[in-house]
């Protein structure tokens, strides 16, 4: 799952790699509201940051500046040369303030 905090920088980590087949992958992720699921998916094409990219893939998404999302949950996919790699969810935060009756 991958969890995204608004107004702030974000780190995604994936294992990726193991996945595909080309020395050099272009990742296209594709995420779509499932509050909205007539909605157009959103698009997001980063560069993997990672040391290890063999081991894991890391990506840094800076909200609302690299994409700008709606608070909610969402469900995306991984995408190389339109072969899709991985399916995941995705939950997007107002803000990181933790809300629990048991903390």
């Amino acid at each position: 799952m991958i969890y995204i905090v608004k107004n702030s920088i974000n780190t995604v980590c994936l294992t990726l790699t193991e996945s595909v087949e080309v020395d050099t992958p272009i990742y296209v992720f594709e995420f779509l509201n499932e509050f909205n699921v007539n909605a157009t998916p959103i698009t997001w094409q980063p560069t993997d940051l990672s040391d290890y990219p063999q081991r894991y893939n890391l990506f840094e998404l800076n909200e609302p500046t690299d994409l700008d999302l709606v608070a909610g949950q969402y469900s995306y996919i991984v995408k190389v040369d339109d072969v899709v790699i991985e399916e995941g969810r995705m939950v997007v935060e107002l803000d990181s303030e933790i809300n629990s009756i048991y903390l």
